[in-house]
């Protein structure tokens, strides 16, 4: 169906400001309202009002923030809107280009529904009950492992000098600990109970250096995307190069991105590491590129990317991790 009408949104923790426009950009409505369960419901009620009962023909967007989009994004998705929830560095230098100088709420809710009208992204696909439990599993466990970082820290600095002080962040650490495997065992129980996640997982498993902890981690930032190459797949997690030349004057060297997911490549590090060093079929070729570059860290950064490529190509196939595979683009791309 046409798009007849656009919404920019921009979201907070406890409240919004919206920016409906006609399909030329002329304003119909604005305002703010609260980013609560029921007066989301109260809002839809109200673009109802104005756009005569329907939603089909509403294009909305909002950037992504991670949790503040809980109740308006399937609101609306259920309403029959369009949806996309766009990457705020996307936002953030669109609205560079307009030459924006000023910021704030309604400035925001305008630049997104122009990004919205003039860029035209995609809908964005709305996660299962699994994806989204897993999704909050894993963000969990990342933050356990991060206090138990800081526990650890904490624990070096204090020695045998506090006992008391000691024993506690002891306590601390270990309490820690049995949550992180509880979560995990929940996460296994999730898995087998959805037979697709369990065959991703399984496929995931088969790659040297994934173990479950990494699989469960790829498949939370993977869950809702739906890449059409693992270039694509790639770029989502900041491990395509970017150049840095002009002309005859500047001649900086080629690095990663790191435009995108970086809780994906966080997720990839030390498999990365582990697949470099026991795959045979990727060794030499990484071992040449830290020698060529005299960088082991530009390698490991190849390394992963490679890594994305394969995974993308277990997922795409539904077949196992296969050796002979890795250097073939027929069966990365």
């Amino acid at each position: 169906m046409k798009i007849k009408y656009i919404l920019g949104i921009d979201l907070a923790k406890l409240s919004f400001f919206y920016r409906l426009d006609d399909a030329s950009g002329k304003r119909i409505a604005s305002g703010s309202w609260q980013n609560n369960p029921q007066d989301v419901i109260q809002f839809i009620e109200h673009l109802k009002t104005l756009l005569e009962g329907s939603l089909e023909q509403l294009h909305a967007g909002m950037e992504s923030t991670g949790r503040c989009e809980a109740h308006l994004f399937p609101a609306l998705q259920e309403a029959g809107a369009r949806v996309s929830i766009i990457n705020p560095a996307q936002i953030k230098f669109f609205a560079i280009s307009l030459n924006r100088r000023g910021k704030n709420d309604p400035m925001d809710a305008a630049t997104i529904a122009r990004f919205v009208r003039e860029r035209q992204p995609r809908a964005t696909v709305p996660l299962t009950i699994t994806q989204r439990r897993l999704k909050e599993i894993v963000a969990e466990i990342d933050h356990l492992v991060a206090e138990r970082v800081r526990v650890t820290a904490r624990l070096s600095e204090v020695g045998p000098a506090c006992q008391e002080v000691a024993s506690s962040l002891k306590r601390q650490k270990k309490f820690i600990d049995k949550q992180i495997a509880a979560l995990e065992t929940d996460i296994l129980t999730l898995v087998q109970a959805d037979q697709e996640l369990a065959k991703e997982f399984k496929l995931l498993n088969s790659i040297p250096g994934v173990a479950n902890r990494t699989a469960s981690r790829i498949l939370a930032q993977l869950s809702g995307k739906d890449f059409q190459s693992a270039r694509q797949m790639a770029a989502y997690a900041g491990l395509t190069p970017r150049e840095n030349t002009s002309g005859t004057s500047l001649k900086g060297k080629t690095r990663l991105s790191k435009q995108g997911n970086s809780k994906l490549r966080q997720a990839l590090y030390l498999p990365a590491l582990a697949f470099w060093h026991h795959c045979n079929e990727v060794k030499p070729w990484a071992d040449a590129i830290a020698l060529r570059n005299h960088s082991k860290k530009s390698a490991l950064g190849a390394v992963m990317r490679k890594l994305m490529h394969v995974i993308f190509g277990v997922l795409k196939h539904h077949k196992p991790f296969n050796p002979a595979c890795v250097s073939s683009p027929v069966c990365n791309a």
